[in-house]
């Protein structure tokens, strides 16, 4: 039998001594976790619990209760996709960095090297901006965290500890429902046995039964305002969430404007390099060779390049003099830049 402060167990002579009526305490609150965050979650379900007056919901636990499931796991899957995201995000920023400095190696001693492999403190290079755009996306990916991640970690621990608190307290509270039930069960069995003798129902067992029955009731009412205030608070989690849900979606689109942005201006001094490194290469190569260049260019479809290319490195008319310009010749290049 479960350890509640009430009468013993009735036999046939009604012994034991009376015990004190149970005092008619209110249950116990579930209030805030004593934890200190930095969102506004904790203090926002708060202030609706104070306007949330819903009572006699028991019937609405267990539904509630699956759909707060629900939420539990959809908020687990959404923080697992935003800590893959921002891997994702550190993934390629390390995959360019990678490839840059694999093009720089390869491009050592060579005369296009300050164009592709010095670092951003000796000037601008395809290297040197990878390296600045890897030092923006460790910013970024830190704002990130703070900004997404941490506070979805932080909403569902919020939920979570207050909800599972909730259950906690509830499921004691009902135990100590059924077992007054069961107990009064008893009870008036022995007084309709009793009653049906020529002695009647003795006194203090009828004293018992009414001591019982207030202690049920007391039970009854405890356990309703606990279970009403767990349903208004699940309700909040559930059906209120996309309150708590605005914030974080309002981060996620102000980190990827600032994100984007950032990229582009990084990434927007690349033609400046490839115009430069084409100059290198025009004064280290033969026309025949550069031309190959810009076939390559235009082969991989590069509009933005190869437009630089052709409107500012133009060949002059005294090294185009020294090539024949027959029909053949300029088709014959073609045909040995494809291969």
């Amino acid at each position: 039998m479960s350890n509640h402060d009430d009468d013993s167990s009735v036999d046939s002579s009604t012994t034991g001594s009376v015990q004190e009526e149970v005092q008619s305490t209110p249950p116990k609150v579930t209030t805030s976790p004593p934890a200190t965050y930095k969102t506004g979650i904790n203090a926002r379900i708060d202030e609706a619990l104070k306007v949330a007056k819903r009572v006699n919901r028991s019937s609405d636990l267990v539904p509630l209760n699956h759909e707060y499931d629900l939420k539990k796991k959809e908020l687990k899957s959404l923080i697992a996709a935003a800590k893959a995201y921002k891997a994702s995000v550190e993934k390629m920023d390390m995959a360019r960095i990678n490839m840059a400095m694999k093009l720089a190696t390869i491009s050592d001693k060579s005369p296009i090297f300050a164009h592709v492999g010095t670092s951003a403190e000796q000037g601008g290079s395809f290297a040197a901006i990878a390296q600045t755009a890897s030092k923006q996306t460790g910013d970024i990916a830190a704002s990130y965290q703070d900004s997404v991640v941490a506070y979805l970690v932080e909403w569902e621990e919020i939920i979570t500890s207050r909800v599972e608190q909730g259950l906690k307290e509830t499921g004691k509270l009902k135990e100590k429902l059924q077992h007054y039930q069961t107990k009064i069960e008893g009870l008036r069995k022995t007084v309709n046995k009793k009653d049906d003798t020529p002695k009647g129902v003795p006194k203090k067992l009828q004293a018992q039964l009414d001591r019982n029955e207030k202690k049920l009731d007391h039970a009854w009412n405890e356990h309703e305002r606990s279970a009403s205030m767990l349903c208004n608070l699940m309700e909040q989690v559930t059906a209120r969430g996309w309150k708590d849900l605005a914030p974080v979606v309002l981060n996620s689109v102000q980190w990827e404007v600032e994100r984007t942005s950032g990229e582009q201006d990084i990434f927007a001094k690349l033609p400046a390099v490839a115009e430069a490194m084409m100059e290198t290469v025009e004064a280290n190569s033969s026309l025949e060779e550069v031309s190959c260049v810009k076939v390559a260019l235009a082969s991989e479809h590069s509009d933005v390049l190869s437009e630089t290319v052709e409107s500012d490195h133009e060949v002059d008319s005294s090294k185009m003099e020294q090539v024949p310009q027959s029909p053949d010749r300029v088709s014959d290049l073609n045909a040995a830049c494809e291969v």
